[in-house]
Formats: C-alpha cells, structure tokens, sequence
C-alpha cells in the first residue's frame, strides 16, 4: 500500500475514535468508535505489510 495512504487510515482512524467521546447520541458513538477501531487496524496492518 502506498505510504499515504496508510497514513489516512491511521489519521481518520484516530480522529472517528477521539471523536466518539464527544457526542450524545450512543449509537454514533458506537458506530465511530468501530470505525476507528478498524480504520486504525487497516492502517496498521497496511504499515506492517509496507
């Protein structure tokens, strides 16, 4: 994978998981600490392969 790349997983990932602390609703809060959780996973495992 291209190192840019990696690193908007690993950016978007970090930003939708900080970001699930801060709203009301639980269910978005959810859905983006998920969304973090495997952005920041695809990254990373985007940067091992690399």
């Amino acid at each position: 994978m291209n190192k840019l790349i990696i690193a908007i997983f690993l950016i978007l990932g970090i930003t939708s998981y900080i970001y699930s602390h801060r709203t009301d609703d639980v269910i978005v809060a959810w859905c983006r600490f998920i969304a973090g959780i495997v952005l920041i996973a695809i990254g990373a495992i985007g940067w091992m392969v690399s």
